[in-house]
């Protein structure tokens, strides 16, 4: 992978060199775990320092790794319901036209390996295996915190269908709540939401409080869902009913109206000034074109369009509800931090689930994946 061999630029500059750092031994000792000087989690870390372990070839080898999972990741989507169709090739193009997907592919950061192992617990659950389902989210949550979004979502989601399945399928809440549960194990070892090292290396004060939270950022990143997931959907798969079905529903008047209020109370206008090229695609094009007051109107827009997307309940609703939180605690407003959330989506509406209710229903109708798929095929 030749293309692979540039050089050492941005985060990787400190993210290689956490890396070294567990590339001596296999199994890291604690005061490692406790001593690096990373805000997430360590396990794309490791991985990189292990691969540095065995073949000595360099960061070209933690970015193949990367590189790798991100054909995975395509895979998934596109061939999720075994057969390439439309609607799943619709799916692929959909995750391709994100920005970062490519990019954050091709270089040594922890983006793709958490998306990897939050996409692979998803197929596991909705295949209804969920020990495996609630390996990949602890996996996933060892490589970024905010990856309990997901598993999070899926025992609110199962819980409150509990009524209407079998008592017998209480292992499709237990799996994703122990899964959720991981992330307590890393805030012990870590000794806090990061080790000390790193928040004395990277000044963050969403780590430092625990009360301190950023809606703006919650905002941007609703935004970045209606631009990046339900405008090209709304484009490739046009589908007129479930507009309408959404905008006829009651409740969906006074989620907008909570959401103006929000836009107008906590307008996503004030991140930080970009020292990098790459970041923000999204905020920084509309700086270009637009003068502030347009520039909250629009991202209000693109907001309201996923709000009225994902208006019914259901698991994917809850996937974005629970990311859309936990970005209240993020630093900086990022579309990149929108990719697990998008690789979801794209996978979910590739087999035609995007609108499931609830695999434990399934599960209890006796129906199997495979069936899943062929029901909402014309989705």
């Amino acid at each position: 992978m030749g293309g692979l061999r540039f050089p050492i630029e941005k985060d990787e500059l400190h993210f290689w060199s956490t890396s070294l750092s567990f590339s001596h031994r296999i199994v890291p000792t604690l005061e490692q775990l406790r001593g690096y000087s990373e805000l997430n989690t360590p396990l794309p870390f490791l991985l990189f320092g292990w691969a540095e372990y065995a073949f000595h070839g360099g960061i070209q080898v933690g970015r193949s790794i990367n590189f790798l999972l991100s054909f995975a990741i395509a895979g998934i989507v596109c061939f999720g319901s075994n057969t390439a169709s439309k609607r799943s090739v619709g799916s692929l193009l959909g995750l391709l036209l994100f920005p970062y997907f490519l990019g954050v592919s091709t270089h040594l950061y922890t983006d793709v390996i958490a998306a990897f192992f939050v996409l692979l617990g998803v197929v596991f659950y909705k295949k209804g295996k969920h020990a495996l389902s609630a390996l990949c989210f602890a996996l996933a949550v060892s490589s970024r915190q905010y990856m309990v979004a997901f598993p999070a979502a899926i025992f609110v989601h199962e819980v409150s269908n509990q009524a209407k399945t079998e008592p017998s399928l209480r292992m499709a809440w237990i799996a994703p709540l122990l899964a959720s549960l991981s992330l307590l194990v890393w805030f012990w070892i870590l000794g806090g939401m990061a080790t000390k090292a790193a928040l004395q290396a990277q000044v963050v004060s969403t780590s430092r409080e625990i009360g301190r939270v950023f809606p703006e950022h919650g905002l941007y990143f609703l935004s970045c869902v209606g631009l990046y997931f339900v405008l090209p959907e709304l484009l490739m798969f046009p589908d007129a009913r479930r507009w309408k079905a959404g905008l006829e529903r009651r409740s969906l008047l006074a989620a907008l109206f909570v959401l103006a209020v929000l836009t107008l109370l906590f307008p996503p206008l004030g991140n930080v000034d970009y020292a990098i090229a790459t970041m923000g695609y999204f905020d920084k094009a509309l700086r270009v074109v637009l003068p502030d007051a347009l520039r909250v109107l629009a991202f209000f827009a693109f907001a309201a369009l996923a709000t009225v997307r994902f208006s019914r309940p259901g698991l994917a609703s809850l996937i974005v509800l629970a990311n859309g939180l936990l970005m209240l605690k993020a630093h900086i407003a990022w579309d990149k931090y929108a990719l697990p959330t998008l690789a979801v989506l794209w996978y979910l509406k590739s087999i035609g689930a995007l609108d499931d209710l609830s695999v434990r229903e399934e599960e209890g109708r006796g129906a199997c994946y495979e069936s899943d798929a062929s029901r909402h095929a014309s989705t």
